[in-house]
């Protein structure tokens, strides 16, 4: 139950990363291109912080978070600059909470963040479709990387822990689907983001 908790917890810290972004995108046609990477980069950097301050654990020592999707945004988002921030924030966060997943981190995001900087230049150049099956299917892929990486080096998982680690991966392509839709969106179609649509309303003098 507490797992199920945190997740809950990391599930409103994206959504509230996703909303910034979306607000910062619309006010961002007078950033320069190294300025908006950086702040792209600091805001995944402490979303990424937020997600792994409270994992739920499936075995002590290996955390579960969704600090993926702030992680990937960091550098299909933030290129570079941006992504190399987010990565350095995660693993040196990663290293100082500790513990045996310290490896899986070291695993697994190294191998993502080299191909994800592999993909920069393609996916900025990508259409709204393609930008969406790219990053969940590279959340998809972490999370998947990282329970069986987690898997393997323990021996097996608890029975009752898999619901919370499917629950997991299906977070992680919603959550990345929603964050492709709400960037590359125009007009209305971010109207989900309620109070952001009520304030625009606001300013038409609705």
């Amino acid at each position: 139950m507490a797992g199920m908790i945190h997740l809950i917890y990391n599930t409103v810290v994206v959504i509230l990363f996703i909303f910034i972004l979306r607000l910062y995108k619309n006010d961002n046609h007078h950033t320069s291109k190294w300025k908006s990477q950086l702040l792209i980069g600091v805001i995944s950097s402490v979303t990424i912080v937020l997600c792994m301050s409270s994992p739920f654990q499936i075995v002590p020592g290996y955390i579960f978070d969704l600090r993926t999707i702030p992680f990937l945004v960091g550098i299909l988002y933030g290129g570079y600059l941006g992504g190399g921030l987010s990565a350095l924030t995660l693993y040196l966060y990663r290293f100082y909470i500790g513990g045996g997943g310290v490896w899986n981190v070291w695993i697994v995001y190294s191998f993502i963040l080299v191909l994800a900087f592999l993909i920069i230049p393609f996916y900025e150049e990508g259409k709204r479709a393609k930008k969406k099956w790219t990053l969940t299917s590279l959340a998809l892929i972490t999370a998947t990387l990282m329970l069986v990486n987690t898997n393997f080096r323990v021996g097996g998982l608890p029975s009752e822990e898999w619901f919370p680690g499917l629950l997991y991966l299906l977070l992680h392509g919603l959550m990345a689907w929603m964050t492709v839709h709400a960037m590359e969106g125009k007009g209305t179609d971010y109207r989900l983001f309620l109070w952001h649509w009520g304030l625009e309303q606001g300013k038409k003098g609705i």
